[in-house]
């Protein structure tokens, strides 16, 4: 997946391609990322009906929650005209005892489903509130087509999605059989209510906790105090990698970057060896390296004098929460994930050779 889109993206990028081309790339482009989607929820439903997910559970407060959410999901509601609101903000203080991740992982799927489904300059309303003494309802309302009530049992299961044939609505059909199996790990339950030429509400209900202990903020990669320049890249980049097409990915997307210059390692000991000799700019390390991996490699690293205060950057296709909280406690600097998006490269390397 990360040559698919990678190379796809590439491709984007050159300006001799003709606007059928252009078109052409663009759906290989849109279909990866579907594809990429699928496989990602296949995995996740298959963790959770598995046991692997371990839940922390502990207050999250739902006003700071809900804002954060729709933050996230603004964007996705501009390009159609829908518009999004928060109808019922949550009361100072309230707070529900959940996996603050796996809850947000919620939250957003309701949210995009509302957007997905809905018409052009439609509406989608989240609201939160008590729910009795014991719990805290959150609810999303949308103006879409609604749903037969013979119908909405078929939801939350894996793979159903009741959408006519040929609907360019685009989904899984997992999001919501995930959601459901999530909210269930929380303790709280959920449901739709909804009919036909009326939209529909997607609600959830979570265990409610009185006090809110602050929390340890989590680890928000990619989000350095210092702004990027605006001047030209310059520096060295060695990327530690060893998945050929992943580095020739690499390769082709950095030769387009003058001022850049990319070495490239296959394994732990040619990228010791390289940094040594070079003292680069900036480390890309891939974490599932043979023999000695990512996080071996930079501490071997960090043990080099001239190499420790190098920045430091993993590359992986683990992108879970506790996957980026281990590299940031290991000394990265940030985390990338596979299948790259060369914007959000861009972007980074605009931050450390800038």
């Amino acid at each position: 997946m990360n040559a698919i889109l990678g190379f796809a993206q590439l491709l984007e990028l050159n300006p001799q391609l003709d606007a059928r081309s252009r078109s052409n790339v663009q759906e290989i482009h849109k279909a990866g990322r579907h594809l990429l989607e699928l496989i990602n929820e296949v995995l996740d439903l298959a963790r959770v009906e598995t046991g692997r997910i371990e839940m922390k559970l502990e207050p999250v407060d739902c006003a700071v929650l809900a804002q954060e959410c729709l933050d996230l999901a603004t964007p996705l509601a501009r390009p159609r005209g829908v518009r999004i609101d928060l109808e019922d903000r949550p009361a100072a203080g309230l707070a529900v005892l959940a996996d603050r991740t796996r809850c947000k992982q919620v939250l957003l799927n309701l949210l995009s489903n509302a957007i997905k489904y809905n018409h052009d300059g439609g509406e989608v309303g989240l609201s939160v509130a008590a729910d009795g003494a014991n719990g805290v309802r959150f609810a999303i309302r949308d103006t879409g087509p609604g749903i037969p009530e013979a119908r909405q049992a078929e939801l939350f299961k894996p793979f159903q999605r009741l959408v006519e044939t040929g609907s360019p609505v685009e989904g899984t059909g997992i999001g919501l059989a995930i959601s459901k199996r999530l909210v269930e790990e929380m303790g709280g339950r959920i449901g739709v209510d909804s009919r036909p030429g009326q939209g529909s509400t997607f609600w959830f209900v979570l265990p409610r906790v009185t006090t809110i202990t602050p929390a340890e903020a989590p680890p928000q990669y990619g989000q350095s105090p210092t702004l990027p320049s605006k001047g030209p890249l310059g520096g060295t980049v060695l990327y530690v990698e060893d998945n050929a097409t992943n580095a020739r990915l690499m390769t082709h997307f950095c030769a387009a970057l003058p001022g850049v210059r990319l070495l490239l390692a296959e394994n732990a000991e040619q990228g010791l060896q390289l940094a040594q000799a070079t003292r680069p700019d900036l480390l890309l390390l891939d974490i599932n390296l043979p023999g000695v991996d990512g996080y071996q490699l930079l501490e071997r690293l960090k043990a080099i004098p001239g190499c420790a205060d190098i920045p430091a950057v993993a590359v992986s296709a683990d992108a879970m929460p506790e996957h980026i909280e281990r590299a940031q406690a290991a000394g990265f600097r940030d985390y990338l994930t596979k299948p790259l998006d060369l914007d959000r490269l861009h972007r980074l390397l605009t931050q450390y050779l800038g």
